[in-house]
């Protein structure tokens, strides 16, 4: 089961010695091996901030050595009575979501993704889009509250669509606001959301971004190039989402997240220059940067990669840079009073936790 025993079940075939293989959602697994229903198994599982994503493999430790810039940050703000650690967590991966300071909730919402970027086995490894019935996440948000889990994380591949495919009118703005309402204690962070019903239910989003009600939105960009953004087949305009996001971003407390593909077969230096823009101009609090890779059966994967790996390792280290002098220049108005010497150090150890090069600001 999963997305890679969906996407690539020639290649599973081929590296196990067996002929007695099947392949089957999570859910046919739970319901025709096991007494139980996926969706009573589903109601009373609970992830929240006790369970360990990393497991044994640590490859999956979500901040590393982004712990030593912490520590350092901490004996800054006991110096000089600040709280740039608030600013860190909250601007880097690895805390928010996998180590939040307070109890949290994770609910899925919605499985799969209606949408076909050139680039992406989501919508064949994930299946077809399914929505959680509203009444069962409504019962897991009740279950938190008798928790004294007050922040709820939605967590879906694309939560924009949620309730299309339950046809008896449920929509995201009726999951958003259902949840909100069910306690004034409530916060949500949503993860994720694509451009196009972000645009869509705007007017609802910003409403609870500015009654402190959306504490984290999780929106993918990929890149800041009109052209390569239709190559994708990611269908909107990126000027437009601009527009909506910035005030969010400077006006509420809400963090927003996105991630950056970069060296997608036909990106040119013109393309990722105004990815560069982009995200100089958003300002996200927490940014991916991924590298363009062939996914088997994409159409991205068809095209002639017109860049070296080389000429992609480049461009992502350096908008991993532009991306972190942004949050080092953001973290010194948290510790003003800080010298020089401190400065470079803080510095070195922020590229040295992004496994970047040390390099003068």
């Amino acid at each position: 089961s999963g997305c890679i025993a969906n996407i690539e079940i020639d290649r599973i075939k081929e590296l196990v010695n067996t002929n007695n293989l099947s392949f089957r959602s999570f859910k046919e697994i739970i319901n025709y091996y096991t007494p139980y229903c996926f969706d009573d198994v589903y109601i009373d599982f609970s992830q929240n901030e006790t369970t360990n994503f990393t497991g044994d493999n640590p490859l999956r430790d979500k901040i590393g050595t982004k712990k030593t810039v912490l520590e350092y940050i901490r004996s800054l703000d006991r110096k000089y009575n600040t709280n740039a650690e608030t600013f860190y967590r909250n601007t880097t991966s690895g805390f928010a979501f996998y180590n939040e300071k307070v109890p949290i909730e994770f609910i899925v919402a919605s499985r799969g993704c209606p949408y076909n970027c050139t680039y992406c086995t989501i919508p064949k490894g994930r299946g077809k889009y399914e929505s959680v019935k509203i009444e069962n996440i409504l019962y897991k948000v009740e279950n938190a509250i008798n928790n004294n889990r007050y922040k709820i994380i939605i967590i879906g591949d694309e939560l924009g669509n949620y309730g299309f495919d339950l046809k008896n009118g449920t929509n995201f703005k009726t999951l958003l606001d259902s949840i909100i309402k069910t306690d004034d204690r409530i916060t949500v962070s949503l993860r994720y959301i694509e451009p196009i019903p972000f645009m869509k239910y705007y007017d609802v989003i910003k409403d609870h971004c500015f009654s402190k009600k959306i504490s984290l939105i999780h929106l993918p960009i990929q890149t800041g190039s009109q052209r390569v953004l239709k190559a994708m087949n990611r269908n909107y305009d990126i000027n437009k989402l601009k527009e909506l996001c910035i005030p969010l971003i400077e006006q509420t407390d809400t963090a927003f997240c996105t991630n950056w593909l970069v060296g997608f077969p036909t990106e040119t230096e013109e393309d990722f220059y105004q990815t560069e823009q982009a995200a100089k101009q958003l300002n996200f609090n927490l940014n991916t940067v991924i590298p363009f890779s062939p996914r088997p059966g994409t159409i991205a994967s068809t095209l002639t990669q017109i860049n070296s790996e080389n000429t992609i390792r480049n461009r992502c280290n350096k908008l991993e840079k532009v991306i972190l002098e942004s949050k080092y220049k953001q973290l010194l108005e948290y510790i003003p009073n800080i010298n020089a010497e401190e400065k470079t150090e803080l510095w070195n150890l922020i590229l040295y936790a992004e496994n970047l090069p040390i390099k003068q600001l």
